[in-house]
């Protein structure tokens, strides 16, 4: 689990900013278990994918389950 806080949430999801030992600052998205399900090397992205994600839940018809895209 990152101990960095959310900068930005949105239905199950969150990003955080998280550095690497080797690289510069990477965003990560994170699930509501702490899952780490893709980084992005801007937070525009991350937040980006986010969005698209909670899109196409809300546009799915109810009672159609939906496992995130990676």
């Amino acid at each position: 689990m990152l101990a960095n806080p959310a900068l930005y949430s949105r239905g199950p999801y969150r990003v955080v900013a998280h550095s690497a030992a080797n690289g510069p600052a990477r965003y990560v998205v994170l699930d509501s278990v702490d899952a780490w399900l893709r980084d992005d090397a801007s937070f525009a992205a991350a937040c980006a994918w986010v969005d698209r994600q909670v899109a196409e839940v809300e546009a799915m018809p109810p009672g159609r389950a939906r496992t995130p895209s990676r």
